[in-house]
C-alpha cells in the first residue's frame, strides 16, 4: 500500500527506486491510479506500465534471465509518484495506491544455470552458475552495504 500523499514530494523523488527483481518472476496486481509502475525501455526511456483491467503484470526476475541466457530479460522498473497535476489539494490527498506483489524464488539449494535449450551451438552461457540462495543473499547484501554507505 502506497498511502495518499499529504504533501507534494520533492521533484525526482520516487516511491520505490529503480531495480530488478531477484527471483524468477513477480506476479503483480496493481490498481490503475495515477503514478505507479514504470519500466525502462531498451532506449533508456521510463514509461508507465498501465495494468490491464482485471489482469496481472508479470515481471521477469534475474534468475529467469540467467536460466534463459538473457532471452527473457529482468527489466529495470520503479514506482513513480503521482503526476504533478494529481498533487494533493486541501483535504483531498492524492495518490493512494494498492499493489499486491507475489515474488517467486526457487528453493535456496537450486542451481541457477543456463537451460541447455536456451543456447545455440555457437553460444556460451552469459552467467556463471550460482545457487539461488547464494544469489539472493548477495543481492540483499549489496543493497544493504549501499544503503549503509549512502
Amino acid at each position: 500500500h502506497y498511502p495518499a500523499q499529504i504533501e507534494t514530494p520533492p521533484e525526482g523523488q520516487l516511491r520505490c527506486g529503480a531495480h530488478t527483481d531477484y527471483g524468477s518472476h513477480t506476479i503483480l496486481l496493481a490498481d490503475d491510479s495515477p503514478g505507479g509502475l514504470q519500466v525502462l525501455t531498451r532506449s533508456g526511456e521510463w514509461i508507465d506500465a498501465v495494468p490491464p483491467k482485471n489482469a496481472f503484470i508479470i515481471n521477469i526476475g534475474d534468475m529467469m534471465e540467467m536460466w534463459t541466457n538473457d532471452r527473457w530479460r529482468s527489466n529495470q522498473h520503479r514506482v513513480a509518484n503521482p503526476p504533478a497535476g494529481d498533487a494533493p489539494t486541501g483535504d483531498a490527498p492524492a495518490g493512494d495506491r494498492l499493489s499486491i506483489a507475489f515474488f517467486t524464488y526457487p528453493n535456496p539449494d537450486v542451481l541457477i544455470e543456463c537451460i541447455p535449450t536456451c543456447l545455440s551451438d555457437a553460444e556460451a552461457p552469459k552467467h556463471p552458475p550460482v545457487l539461488a540462495g547464494d544469489y539472493r543473499r548477495m543481492k540483499v547484501q549489496s543493497i544493504t552495504v549501499a544503503a549503509q554507505a549512502g
